[in-house]
């Protein structure tokens, strides 16, 4: 228990700035043939069956925190000619970011969590009860899609559904209430958790805290000796620590907990 406490405050306090390793990584993909492209661009080679043999690696970055970060990714992205996709939450928005994410021609999405959100609201705790209210949800969906766009002074096409704690609660994933009518209705394109994109992934590796910082039984650059189509999903407190998104982000998950 002390071991694992010790650790987390390693990594959410300690971690030194990671973009070396992320260079890296883009070279090395780029060396070895990869066509380094975001969501959008796969979708549409899917949808119209043009994926052939063709090497592909995909870099989904979740903003859950520290949108500052993007910068760092985007400096890179930058260096190399490549585009990625961006999704930031409601606690991450930073308008001059997702402009420069927009400006360079990378997707900028929304990472929603209305249900989570509505059920730690409302202390609702079984996937029955919340599934009555996915009309509410969809409309609260609606308004902050929209709040966002007036903002950003841009449509959202595309959107990813974040992970909280009440969803292992609920055994039920965000993007449950998301349906093609859902998406049609607000003028969006894809869910990033859509068949489209899930059927055709060799492999999908996720981001993790120290010492592998990978999810899964092989790491990112393994991954590209080994896969066509290799899908990274990224967020930014595995790649360096901030003070104010861990502690804000801790604290939260806390309180949050004591009251749903």
């Amino acid at each position: 228990m002390i071991k694992t406490i010790l650790k987390r405050i390693g990594l959410d306090y300690f971690l030194h700035n990671r973009i070396n390793e992320y260079d890296h990584l883009i070279k090395t993909a780029l060396d070895k043939g990869f066509e380094i492209m975001p969501h959008s661009q796969f979708f549409d080679l899917v949808k119209k069956n043009e994926i052939g043999s063709r090497k592909i690696l995909m870099i989904r970055q979740d903003i859950d925190s520290d949108p500052s970060y993007c910068r760092e990714w985007l400096r890179i992205e930058k260096k190399y000619k490549i585009h990625t996709s961006y999704y930031f939450r409601l606690c991450t928005i930073d308008i001059p970011i997702m402009k420069e994410v927009l400006a360079y021609g990378s997707d900028c999405g929304y990472h929603y969590e209305e249900l989570a959100s509505y059920a730690k609201r409302h202390k609702i705790k079984s996937a029955e009860e919340i599934q009555q209210h996915f009309d509410e949800i969809r409309k609260e969906f609606k308004h902050n899609l929209s709040a966002l766009e007036t903002q950003l002074g841009s449509k959202i096409q595309y959107i990813a559904s974040h992970g909280d704690f009440a969803n292992r609660k609920l055994k039920m994933p965000n993007h449950t209430f998301v349906n093609r009518d859902v998406l049609d209705d607000n003028g969006l394109v894809f869910e990033a958790y859509d068949a489209e994109f899930l059927d055709n992934y060799s492999i999908n590796i996720m981001d993790a805290g120290g010492p592998g910082f990978y999810n899964g039984p092989i790491s990112q650059l393994d991954a590209l000796d080994q896969y066509q189509i290799v899908h990274l999903l990224l967020h930014p407190k595995n790649w360096r620590s901030s003070f104010y998104w861990n502690t804000y982000e801790n604290s939260k998950r806390f309180f949050e907990g004591l009251k749903y």
